[in-house]
């Protein structure tokens, strides 16, 4: 049979270890918000009860104390007890998670607290190894494993902690000490990882368990309350594209005013320089004389050759009358 250490203040918290020659236990305190719950002390492993000292005075610096045989090799013990409050007599025979009394402040003690203790083969060693590994020695008692149902799961050893969400974030409901039966009713797959696994238990109760403190982590039996994954958000719908407004066509910019051709000023034509060369002027024409009846002809006057010069002044006069002529009426 597997015999292991529970924690026996699951309500407190461990206010000090194992110092070898200094101090040779575990001690336990309380919490100032719940001082009753905190400071309960329960049986670490099944076994029968071989002393109890509850007259709360020094008693060796152990105050009120308990005594717990749980092997033909081990014992534990609770010391330090408040006086008035322990609950189990010599030869009772108490499963993991027996109520023993409260944390006291009898004896030697700096505070209310609980001193545990272990001792194999009549030396106190530390108890610490031994809330994952068994017991050395024969059980005192024989003690035969519950009978589990379906949804029935067994915690180990050290106990577990009962939670309001399956989370150890969570607010804390209770500590359910070792080899302790918890009927439940459903488990999730999505609670906090813890060492690799997230399914948590939900007992009938309404509280959350790591299934990874219990002796049996299957969730044969028990109803599936893993949330549905959530839908794929839909893909976003592309706003339609506005067309981009066609930029505004410039205005046509005025055609340049061409710049003012320069009207040549009026050039005076020089005035002819009177030509020096003298001209003859031409001799008159003689009259025409009719010839009388039975006269010859008179004979053929050549006219007088005239220079040249003579001939170009003809022309020009000859062109002044006809423009004279033509203009001038």
């Amino acid at each position: 049979m597997v015999i292991r250490l529970s924690n026996p203040c699951p309500n407190g918290w461990q206010s000090r270890g194992w110092v070898n020659g200094k101090h040779r236990g575990i001690d336990y305190g309380w919490y100032n918000a719940d001082p009753a719950k905190s400071r309960q002390v329960f049986a670490a492993a099944p076994g029968k009860v071989v002393s109890v000292y509850g007259k709360g005075d020094y008693n060796q610096g152990w105050g009120n104390r308990v005594e717990i045989r749980h092997t033909d090799r081990t014992v534990t013990t609770y010391n330090h007890l408040a006086t008035g409050t322990i609950k189990v007599k010599v030869g009772q025979v108490v499963a993991a998670g027996t109520y023993i009394g409260q944390m006291g402040n009898t004896g030697i003690t700096t505070g209310i607290s609980l001193h545990f203790e272990l001792y194999i083969d009549g030396n106190r060693v530390d108890p610490a190894p031994y809330f994952t590994k068994d017991l050395p020695g024969t059980p005192v008692i024989a003690v035969a494993p519950p009978v589990l149902g379906a949804k029935d799961r067994l915690t180990v050893a050290i106990g577990v902690n009962a939670r309001t969400e399956p989370t150890s974030l969570s607010a804390k409901v209770k500590g359910v000490p070792g080899n302790t039966v918890i009927a439940m009713q459903g488990f999730r797959d999505d609670g906090q990882d813890v060492q690799g696994n997230r399914r948590w238990f939900l007992s009938t109760e309404g509280h959350w368990y790591w299934s990874g403190g219990f002796t049996n982590a299957s969730p044969a039996g028990l109803e599936d309350r893993t949330p549905a994954p959530l839908p794929p958000a839909p893909e976003p719908v592309p706003e339609p594209e506005v067309p981009a407004e066609p930029e505004p066509t410039p205005e046509p910019e005025p055609p340049a005013e061409p710049e003012p051709v320069p009207v040549p000023e009026p050039v005076e034509p020089d005035p002819e320089e009177p030509d020096p060369t003298p001209v003859d002027p031409l001799p008159p024409f003689p009259e025409p004389t009719t010839p009388q009846p039975g006269e010859p002809d008179p004979p053929l006057q050549h006219a007088k050759p005239r220079p040249l010069y003579g001939w170009i002044g003809g022309i020009i006069a000859v062109i002044v009358g006809t423009i004279i002529a033509l203009f001038g009426r």
